[in-house]
């Protein structure tokens, strides 16, 4: 039996749940400050360092788009968390499920 060469490379990801999600991490490019927002909690956009009072979003007259995303992201699991619920007590079934992929850190 001869061996057969092969180049394949492998690449580990990270698969998560969207309901996994328990927090969205905002670092500040100026002095590194981070703070971590809980989508479901979120309220308010914020636009400069808590820390440094840099500025980070400057949107007078639209919504930023990280309220954007994290505004979606709450909704998204909160649906997912509604279905899920349903598929265990038998109202439904879940029609999908959301989940992130990400590099796993080297």
């Amino acid at each position: 039996m001869k061996a057969i060469a092969s180049n394949m490379t492998m690449d580990q990801k990270l698969v998560l749940d969207i309901e996994d999600v328990v927090a969205v991490r905002l670092e500040c490019g100026t002095c590194k400050t981070a703070i971590l927002i809980s989508p479901l909690d979120w309220k308010e956009t914020i636009k400069q360092c808590p820390n440094c009072r840099s500025l980070w979003m400057d949107f007078r007259n639209s919504k930023p788009p990280a309220a954007c995303f994290i505004d979606g992201l709450r909704d998204v699991i909160e649906e997912a968390r509604l279905a899920k619920e349903a598929a265990i007590n038998g109202i439904g079934k879940q029609a999908y499920r959301v989940r992130l992929e990400v590099q796993r850190p080297s």
